[in-house]
This record gives C-alpha cells, sequence and structure tokens, in this order.
C-alpha cells in the first residue's frame, strides 16, 4: 500500500516543551514499558549495515536502547553522535555508554530535530526511532530534509516508528483520540521519504508483542539512501 495514502491522527502532545515535559516524566520506567522496541532496534540497525569507521548519527537516542549498539557498530576507528531532546532521558543513555566504557566513541548533546547542530554532509548514517509518533505532520518534510542536509552524499538513513498496516484509521487512533491511549501514535513515512528525495526506499512493517501479548500497533522499519549526486 502507497504511504501516502495513510490517515494519520494528530498527536497528543504539543510542542517542544510538551514533548520535553512528558519524557522527562517518563525516562525512569521508559525502558520496561517499551521493552517491545528492542528487537525492532536490532532488526533495523543489521539492516542498515553500519561499517566500522562509520560516522553516524542518532536523532533521538533516549534512554540509549540503540545506543550501544551503534557505538559497537562503529567500532574504534568510527564515531557516534547522539542527539536527543530530553537531558533526563539522555542521562541513562550516557550511563549504559559509561558501563560499557564506550564514551570515547560516542558525543552526546541536546538538541531538535527541526534544526540539527551539525554541518552539511557530515554523516555515514543517520538512526531514528520511535520520534515521528510524537511529531505534527506538517513538520515531516522539514525534519527529514535536516536529515538529508547532514548526511553524505550516498548516505543511508533508517527510522522506526509506531505504525499500521493499513491506510485508515484503528481502534487504537480511536481510542488514543479520546485520551484513551498512550503518547504515541502510528504514522507511515516512505511516501515522505519519496517527497523529500530520497532514493533506495524500503519499508517493513512488524508487530508488536509485549511478551506473548500482541499490542493493538505495530512498528514500521524505513530505510532510504540519500542521492550520491544532486
Amino acid at each position: 500500500m502507497n504511504t501516502t495514502d495513510y490517515l494519520i491522527v494528530k498527536p497528543s502532545i504539543i510542542g517542544e516543551d510538551g514533548a520535553r515535559m512528558y519524557y522527562t516524566r517518563s525516562a525512569a520506567t521508559y525502558d520496561w514499558r517499551t521493552s517491545y522496541e528492542t528487537a525492532h532496534h536490532r532488526e533495523a540497525i543489521q539492516r542498515i549495515g553500519i561499517r566500522e569507521g562509520d560516522h553516524v548519527l542518532e536523532v533521538a537516542c533516549g534512554t540509549g536502547r540503540a545506543t550501544v549498539e551503534l557505538a559497537q557498530q562503529v567500532g574504534q576507528m568510527g564515531k557516534l553522535d547522539a542527539l536527543d531532546l530530553t537531558q533526563a532521558m539522555m542521562a541513562r543513555a550516557q550511563e549504559k555508554i559509561r558501563g560499557l566504557g564506550l564514551q570515547q566513541r560516542v558525543e552526546f548533546r541536546t538538541g531538535n530535530a527541526n534544526h540539527l547542530p551539525y554541518e552539511d554532509g557530515a554523516f555515514d548514517v543517520l538512526y531514528n526511532a520511535y520520534m515521528f509518533d510524537l511529531i505534527p505532520v506538517e513538520q515531516f518534510t522539514t525534519i527529514l530534509t535536516e536529515f538529508k542536509r547532514v548526511l553524505k552524499p550516498g548516505g543511508r538513513l533508517m527510522l522506526v516508528n509506531m505504525s499500521k498496516d493499513r491506510g485508515g484509521k484503528t481502534l487504537y487512533e480511536a481510542l488514543y483520540r479520546r485520551g484513551l491511549a498512550g503518547a504515541c501514535r502510528p504514522v507511515a513515512l516512505s511516501g515522505v521519504l519519496n517527497t523529500v528525495g530520497f532514493e533506495s526506499i524500503t519499508r517493513q512493517y512488524r508487530r508488536n508483542v509485549a511478551g506473548i501479548i500482541p499490542l493493538p500497533f505495530g512498528t514500521e522499519i524505513v530505510s532510504g539512501r540519500k542521492a550520491i549526486t544532486a
């Protein structure tokens, strides 16, 4: 299905300050509440094919669930820059990295995905997970254009998002709009990547399971590549 046809409801958390407040409150319990994300991170990192020596940017590193594996993948000759909006979430990622002795490979910074504090063409890979499901659709193009700006020609993008396997409104979204579900809602990004100009776009939809219990929403793993020539 063409994901440009997907209905995406409005987010319940309003603005940067709202997101920062929510994740500051959630940092202590985030990992155990979202344990289903781990398998999707593992699959996405395997698919993106990070090479030793790559310079990788992780936008919205959160508590570091993917940060550790990304830091391991770049090796001693590579580097990982990790950005997050919320200091409380990032502090947990920093603790994990220090615990494994990987702090020389990772530079943490607070910042906003709308205005990345990095130079043009700086990164071989950009990894972003579970962020767009909080963001208004009107900002998708701006953020993905920023992602493309900081990638090198031929650089690879990997997105992991809460998503769904059909275009219409789901029961979860109906509950979400009434304030009876979580803070995030399903999104679909592959169509927007095409609009922004990424190439070699792929999308894999995966179901979410907490233990043995299927959840009423899934995850998409979306990849793309920045053109080698403008």
